[in-house]
């Protein structure tokens, strides 16, 4: 579960560069996803674990998106 809420913070992360990056903001639907798995992830991982996923995310947005195949072939 920790492995799983670790990939999502560092998706988080990167969703939310893209997003930055690019000027556009969550839509409202999107926003409450994003706040929903933010309080399951922050709470399996704290808010210590949780920073560093995400910015790890945010800051090499492009691996995590290449690593996706790899998180969905697990399951």
């Amino acid at each position: 579960a920790r492995g799983e809420a670790a990939s999502a913070a560092r998706l988080l992360g990167a969703a939310a560069e893209w997003r930055q990056l690019r000027h556009r903001p969550a839509s409202r639907l999107e926003r409450l996803d994003v706040d929903r798995t933010e309080r399951r992830a922050r709470a399996l991982l704290g808010d210590a674990l949780f920073a560093a996923e995400h910015r790890a995310g945010a800051t090499h947005p492009h691996d995590v998106v290449a690593n996706l195949d790899g998180v969905a072939a697990h399951r």
